[in-house]
């Protein structure tokens, strides 16, 4: 598919580097992008941002929401956008800092608009894909010919699954293997990240409720419960976000438990967190929240929360 790659420059008190501004550019990338608007899904739940035009600027720091989506940055955040920390001349060498985002690609590009071509021939010197830090820092010699620089931002799939780096680093998958999520298809055989990824979405953020144990004993007067009914609240897709889910009892009638009589007193609502919100105490008198993640990361993308129904 085809979106935009992202150029920064900055200008410095040195012959022979000088300034552009932001401007976006055609390039090829890859994103999980089912709406088609250019943007990644994931990065719009990660920041809330899937209701954002892509020509629009949320913030107005002066980056379309579209670049912040290429550049992996909040769109509400006007501290958080594609920025040149520092740029200038080492020794030699044009060095450039820049702030970066895990797995996305940072390209210091240069080019001599005097000689034949003009604009169009740009060349980059230099290339880095983050995997760790919040800093990405770019040299390349400076020599004693007039340029302009810039730093082109894109995506990058290194492992050719469909699901780009940046992606597959926020829901906890390995961008460096096309099957990462410890899941198998109908046939027994690694399920591809890029399906794993869909299916979660297609189900995101949907809670279902269902009775783990739906048997309780009463016990008798002053005597502990000894077989507790457990109910299972489910939040289905990845959790980039937090949500909050409300419950209510049956209304009283013949056959129903009464609270407090029945089954210990539940809670009304449910927070789910966003997976690096989850608090290290899970614990709460009626309910026992159990981050569900197995495999690596976030890869199942669910939390469940135990509602304990204990027989009075």
């Amino acid at each position: 598919m085809s979106n935009l790659r992202v150029f920064l420059c900055r200008s410095l008190a040195v012959v022979g580097f000088c300034a552009l501004l932001v401007y976006p550019a055609v390039a090829r990338a890859v994103a999980v992008d089912r709406n088609a608007n250019g943007m990644s899904d994931i990065w719009e739940l990660v920041y809330g941002a899937s209701g954002l035009a892509p020509d629009g600027d949320a913030d107005g720091d002066g980056a379309s929401n579209l670049q912040e989506a290429i550049a992996g940055t909040d769109p509400f955040d006007p501290a958080s956008k594609p920025l040149i920390g520092s740029a200038g001349i080492a020794g030699t060498n044009v060095t450039i800092n820049v702030n970066c985002a895990l797995g996305k690609q940072y390209e210091l590009q240069s080019i001599q608009p005097f000689n034949s071509g003009g604009w169009t021939n740009w060349i980059t010197e230099a290339t880095a894909i983050a995997r760790s830090g919040s800093i990405v820092t770019l040299s390349a010699p400076a020599g004693l010919t007039t340029k302009f620089y810039r730093v082109a931002i894109s995506d990058v799939d290194t492992d050719g699954d469909g699901v780009n780096d940046w992606e597959e680093y926020q829901v906890g998958l390995d961008p460096m293997k096309p099957s990462s999520n410890g899941q198998v298809d109908a046939n027994g055989n690694p399920l591809g990240d890029y399906a794993y990824a869909t299916a979660q979405l297609a189900v995101q953020d949907l809670v279902t409720i269902s009775a783990t144990d739906a048997t309780a004993n009463q016990p008798d007067p002053g005597q502990s419960a000894i077989n507790l009914g457990i109910l299972t609240v489910t939040r289905g897709g990845f959790p980039l976000n937090d949500i909050m889910v409300n419950l209510g009892l049956a209304v009283p009638g013949p056959g129903v438990a009464v609270e407090g009589l029945d089954h210990a007193a539940l809670p009304r609502s449910l927070f789910f967190p966003r997976w690096d919100e989850f608090p290290d105490d899970h614990s709460h008198p009626a309910c026992e929240h159990q981050p569900d993640q197995p495999g690596g990361g976030v890869s199942e993308g669910v939390n469940r929360v135990r509602l304990l129904a204990e027989p009075g």
